[in-house]
């Protein structure tokens, strides 16, 4: 893949990502707080709300990797799992910001 082909992949992943998570914050967010359910899960758990965050992002990263494991490339069960790790990760990250921006 040249430069110009992994460019456009990227612009094009960047708009998937963000119509899934409009889609997925419907379902685990209220209006006033994106991380509601993440809180939820976490002190249901007694854990903090970013290790719960990564709890459910292992879930998709041990499935890539059995698939990676059996050479099983279905490309479609592939961007799912990807995208939805990367959309636990942003949403680690937004809670970290939310954390700091608190202290101050």
């Amino acid at each position: 893949m040249n430069l110009k082909t992994f460019k456009s992949l990227t612009e094009n992943v960047f708009e998937d990502l963000i119509t899934l998570m409009e889609k997925k914050n419907s379902q685990y967010a209220t209006p006033d707080n994106i991380f509601h359910n993440f809180r939820e899960g976490a002190n249901y758990l007694k854990i903090s709300k970013e290790k719960y965050v990564l709890a459910l992002k292992m879930k998709h990263e041990l499935a890539i990797y059995e698939m990676v494991e059996q050479e099983r490339y279905e490309i479609g069960e592939f961007k799912e799992r990807i995208f939805d790790v990367i959309l636990y990760y942003l949403i680690l990250y937004a809670m970290i910001v939310d954390r700091h921006s608190e202290e101050y």
